[in-house]
């Protein structure tokens, strides 16, 4: 019997999924640090279109998981995820990296300020750059101590919409996908390009397009089917000069193209170090600009920014996420 080209196969994709986020995270912080010396909007593209990745990969598998999971261990799950490596990113911050950076600067450190911080960010509410003192004013990588969290509110408000999808409309996921595919697309049609509802509706239309697939199962028909979605969706989002929501609709077709196309990658890693690279990039620049700044140049203090970053986050998963990682969702 010849294999169906789109039959589901859960630890081959589990394995490109898992490289292709790794990728996507090593892109982002790569083109952030290239920012800082190069005004090329090529760099901010390949971010943007790598956080489109990080999205689409996500909304393939946390589908899956709402699928399977009870609301409960769902929801156990989530968290166990994202917060525990949060919670130790911003008190770093918070509490050692920002001290030396004032010291450094010889300003006054506010600890009420730090406390304010770190509470903050841990409600994930969405924002371009959470600028609340104490931060690195005068950095060539801007103000904002973490500026990439904005994301992760997204991320969390995507979970909830795609659980309540899947436990509220049990018998009717394929028709609530649809509707929230064409909702999400009239919200980025008639919001301005750039703005967090903009940005939002993109992310989520993303998430969505990998719950899409993972729905219909990879079958002929289902792809058909996701094809006409996608159709659909365009036509609201493309009814506006977007040239951001034209790369992400390719990025999502080649990521799941990729991923299913591909033959099963060995797994040559011992975890999953995407999550951390996307939040330590940031602070650990910030505060490696300021400690060593005047002795580095910059193109040194990027690499050194790169290879700490790597190294914080193969710590972070094996000293911090993978012992709340009960099980992989």
């Amino acid at each position: 019997m010849k294999a169906d080209l789109f039959v589901y196969k859960e630890n081959h994709l589990r394995n490109n999924f898992d490289l292709i986020r790794l990728l996507a995270a090593l892109s982002v912080a790569m083109c952030h640090l290239l920012q800082i010396n190069s005004k090329n909007s090529l760099f901010s593209a390949v971010s943007q279109t790598a956080v489109n990745v990080f999205f689409v990969v996500s909304g393939h598998l946390i589908y899956k998981s709402a699928n399977r999971l009870g609301i409960g261990s769902y929801f156990r799950n989530r968290f166990r995820r994202i917060f525990p490596a949060l919670v130790i990113n911003l008190f770093i911050i918070s509490f050692v990296f920002a001290p030396i950076v004032t010291i450094i600067r010889k300003e006054n450190y506010v600890f009420h300020n730090a406390i304010v911080y770190f509470l903050k960010n841990l409600t994930l509410v969405p924002s371009w750059a959470i600028s609340i003192a104490p931060f690195p004013a005068g950095s060539p990588l801007g103000s904002g101590w973490n500026n990439p969290l904005w994301t992760l509110g997204f991320e969390f408000l995507a979970y909830v919409g795609i659980l309540i999808l899947v436990k509220l409309f049990a018998s009717y996921q394929n028709f609530s996908i649809l509707i929230c595919s064409v909702f999400l697309g009239l919200i980025n049609a008639f919001t301005n390009v750039g703005n967090l509802f903009n940005s939002g509706s993109r992310l989520g239309l993303m998430f969505v397009f990998g719950a899409l697939v993972g729905q219909f199962k990879y079958t002929k028909n289902g792809i058909a089917l996701l094809l006409v979605v996608v159709a659909i969706v365009a036509s609201f989002s493309l009814s506006v000069d977007d040239d951001i929501m034209i790369i992400a609709f390719v990025t999502a077709v080649l990521v799941i193209s990729i991923a299913l196309l591909l033959p099963p990658i060995p797994t040559f890693l011992s975890g999953d170090y995407s999550y951390g690279i996307y939040i330590w990039h940031w602070p650990i620049f910030q505060v490696i600009y300021f400690c060593l700044h005047s002795e580095l140049s910059i193109v040194l203090l990027q690499l050194v920014s790169l290879v700490a970053t790597i190294i914080i986050s193969i710590m972070s998963f094996h000293g911090v996420e993978k012992r709340w990682l009960v099980s992989r969702s």
